[in-house]
């Protein structure tokens, strides 16, 4: 949002180098989270109402539930998720909307970004626990997977390899009920 010396909007190219929204947009959860703990800190402080903070609540919850169900404008001139949010507030419940930028500056893009990262993280965990245990239960079925082939190897080769054994006595006791006694016995 321009304002101030500038008679004109900036051209198109101007606003696409300049936007962020494209790709800031999915942080839009974090950045609720955090106007409403701000404007929690903004009422403790004195600086907003109790019916402020609760009227910039009940806004942000709204605009909040338009992202998700997928109703939600965009506006790249807004350039980021931030000011989008901040100028639909300020639509939607008035004057007390504007008052949420009240004493706040860049500490919204870090706290945005850390509770991003924050959730990427978790969720990258549990995903690698979930791997872990795939992988671990893939071990346990290998394991058993080569134990039944173990047995089943002995239960097909095991009374094949009895038959040897008696075919091999048998012909053992042919043997020797047909050998000729040698002299020197």
């Amino acid at each position: 949002m321009r304002k101030g010396r500038f008679q004109k909007a900036a051209a198109k190219i101007a606003q696409r180098y300049g936007e962020s929204v494209s790709f800031d947009r999915r942080l839009y959860r974090h950045d609720i989270a955090g106007s409403i703990a701000h404007t929690a800190a903004l009422s403790k402080a004195g600086i907003i109402s109790a019916a402020e903070q609760k009227k910039i609540e009940t806004g942000l919850r709204e605009i909040e539930q338009e992202i998700e169900s997928g109703k939600f404008q965009w506006d790249e001139a807004l350039e980021d998720v931030h000011m989008n949010i901040e100028s639909a507030l300020t639509k939607k419940i008035g004057e007390a909307g504007a008052k949420l930028h009240t004493a706040r500056s860049n500490d919204q893009v870090a706290l945005d970004l850390r509770l991003y990262v924050k959730e990427q993280i978790e969720q990258a965990s549990a995903l690698l626990k979930k791997l872990q245990r795939a992988l671990l239960d893939l071990a346990m079925g290998m394991y058993l997977f080569a134990s039944v082939m173990i047995v089943l190897n002995l239960a097909a080769f095991g009374p094949g390899i009895l038959w040897n054994r008696r075919q091999a006595r048998d012909d053992g006791s042919s043997f020797s009920g047909s050998m000729i006694p040698s002299p020197n016995n």
